[in-house]
């Protein structure tokens, strides 16, 4: 019998909350087969629509997960992070992290009506990326022009 939504949470909560910190590339690996088994318990089997709107909540507890724990996650004044080892931040390169956003929001195809919570992190991670590399190039135009 599969768990419930919200034991699901509970149980990941609970397991990202307890991890050694900084977070291990094993622990990592753990927590993400832990979501991979709650996202199969809500979306292999779906029944209600119900159901589709609670695996949402776990859908979207993952994402946030993988960008709490990616080194490149746009710093914002409501953003906390976790600490990781250095091996996961290795892991979570930004094209890694891409795909495992990809691959979460990809289980989630079949939530219409919920898949703007899904799409809107990635979303703000991405635009994230991009200012960075924005404000990354203007230092360096503006530190050659100064030169000149």
């Amino acid at each position: 019998m599969a768990l419930t939504s919200d034991a699901w949470l509970n149980h990941l909560n609970s397991a990202i909350e307890s991890s050694a910190k900084p977070i291990s590339l094993n622990s990592f690996v753990e927590i993400l087969e832990r979501f991979d088994q709650a996202e199969r318990d809500y979306l292999c089997e779906l029944k209600l629509l119900i159901r589709l709107m609670k695996a949402a909540a776990i859908l979207l507890r993952h994402l946030d997960f993988i960008l709490l724990c990616s080194s490149s996650q746009p710093t914002t004044s409501e953003a906390s992070s976790l600490e990781v080892e250095a091996d996961v931040t290795e892991f979570l390169a930004e094209d890694a992290t891409r795909d495992m956003l990809r691959g979460v929001e990809q289980r989630g195809q079949g939530l219409l009506s919920e898949s703007h919570l899904l799409w809107q992190p990635w979303l703000d991670w991405e635009m994230g990326l991009l200012r960075s590399a924005s404000d990354t190039r203007w230092v360096t135009v503006s530190s050659t022009a100064d030169k000149q």
